[in-house]
């Protein structure tokens, strides 16, 4: 799978909202797009897009809007009134990287980069629960609910 350099559609169930987890520092080159999943790794004092199997990621969240430092030259430093949001609770615009099944519904599944989940947790993945699998939509994809919670290091 390919990681998304573009905004997701924020797909937010109102069925579990979690506190966001807030961060002031984004990584020289990062871009962050809204609605993917974001990290920070154990040592470094910024965020970055997730990246799977990453030693030492810690899941912040989901991100609420687009966070861009790609042609920053320094970490750049949100202001105090104004940080970096990343959203907790259950989410469902996250697509499969193929390997889920209903057998994984209420399981810890993998994320794989961004903006993909999958059937397989590698080592240094971080996990969410897949509450449920929705075939309903309109337009032929099919839905994925998952639950995010900060989590890490792995």
């Amino acid at each position: 799978m390919t990681a998304t350099a573009n905004p997701l559609k924020m797909n937010r169930s109102a069925q579990e909202k979690l506190q966001p987890a807030l961060f002031y520092k984004l990584k020289i080159g990062a871009k962050i797009p809204a609605g993917t999943f974001a990290m920070r790794v154990l040592g470094n004092d910024y965020v970055e897009p997730y990246v799977g199997n990453t030693h030492g990621a810690i899941l912040m969240g989901v991100a609420e809007s687009t966070y861009d430092n790609s042609n920053g030259v320094a970490v750049l430093t949100y202001p105090n009134d104004k940080p970096m949001v990343f959203n907790r609770g259950a989410f469902d615009q996250f697509k499969s990287d193929g390997t889920i099944t209903f057998d994984d519904v209420c399981a810890l599944v993998g994320l794989k980069d961004n903006a993909t989940i999958g059937h397989t947790v590698a080592a240094n993945d971080c996990t969410v629960e897949l509450l449920a699998i929705d075939l309903r939509d309109r337009s032929g994809a099919t839905v994925y609910t998952i639950r995010v919670a900060q989590s890490g290091p792995t």
